[in-house]
């Protein structure tokens, strides 16, 4: 009855695992939305992020909006479609609910986000393929890393005022990356990301891992490395560190890659950056996905 009331339906094409596309319906969006925001605001004072700019100074998002960096499916990727579409069939004619050992659908899901990241945590033997989004996200960073190394920082103004027109310091700004695959396992991608960036130059006590730094102590002395630029690039998953971080001081640039399923995991992980304390006047976003992929 509420959703007959203050909600609407559409059906759309979208994509699968395996590349095609199907119809789906989906609960799209509110109607009657006065109605219902008279019914909400009885019990509730709502506070949205462009109102929140009036009571505390924010960085704004370089060019306007987030970063979508896109990188081109490799020959690896484009096979390994075949196979996802191949077992997503035989999903599909399998007679009876599953029974232990069987293949799912989110088996399927999950395979073919892994390999949109990197073939290599499909098949950890395989070579290395340099257009990768893992690949590309790495050069990124490690681009950033050397633009960064000399920031003008300038003051967060109070009362949402904006900064200080003069900067106030100097010095080198800081990254984070945020990776929820590939943690563990054959292919371990936040230590393939830390290698490869000490590869392209930037020192090993730059570059730190969420994951080994176990105790609140520890985490703490990391944040305050971060606010100082000590440490540049921080690594990590949306759930180790998508909360209670607060090293946003001289934080210029995040790195997603992966989507989320969830659009409060997305808005915690960004507002890490998009934070007050921020002194960087204008900070990046950056999304990455792989062309023709799940």
């Amino acid at each position: 009855a509420w959703a007959g009331a203050f909600g609407d339906t559409v059906t759309t094409l979208e994509q699968d695992p395996a590349g095609g596309y199907k119809p789906v319906t989906r609960f799209a969006q509110f109607v009657n939305v006065p109605e219902l925001s008279v019914m909400v605001r009885q019990v509730m004072d709502v506070i949205g992020a462009a109102e929140l700019r009036r009571y505390v100074s924010l960085p704004n998002l370089k060019d306007g909006s987030r970063q979508m960096v896109l990188a081109e499916q490799t020959d690896r990727q484009a096979e390994y479609q075949e196979v996802l579409r191949a077992r997503m069939t035989a999903i599909q004619r399998r007679s009876g609910p599953p029974k232990k050992g069987d293949d799912i659908l989110l088996s399927v899901i999950g395979d073919g986000r892994k390999s949109a990241i990197d073939y290599r945590l499909i098949d950890a033997a395989a070579p290395r393929e340099a257009g990768s989004k893992l690949e590309r996200m790495i050069e990124e960073v490690a681009r950033r890393h050397k633009e960064f190394s000399r920031t003008s920082f300038h003051a967060p103004l109070p009362g949402g005022s904006g900064y200080s027109e003069k900067p106030v310091t100097h010095g080198p700004a800081t990254q984070m990356i945020f990776s929820d695959f590939g943690i563990n396992g054959d292919f371990p991608v936040h230590k393939y990301i830390r290698n490869s960036l000490i590869e392209r130059g930037v020192p090993a006590n730059q570059i730190a891992l969420i994951s080994e730094f176990k105790s609140h102590v520890a985490k703490q002395r990391l944040f305050n490395d971060m606010n100082e630029g000590k440490v540049r690039v921080l690594i990590g998953s949306v759930a180790k560190m998508g909360t209670g971080v607060n090293a946003q001081k001289r934080l210029r640039a995040v790195h997603n890659m992966d989507a989320q399923w969830y659009p409060a995991n997305d808005t915690q992980r960004n507002g890490r950056i998009m934070r007050q304390g921020n002194m960087n006047p204008e900070i990046e976003i950056l999304d990455y996905s792989t062309k023709g992929t799940y």
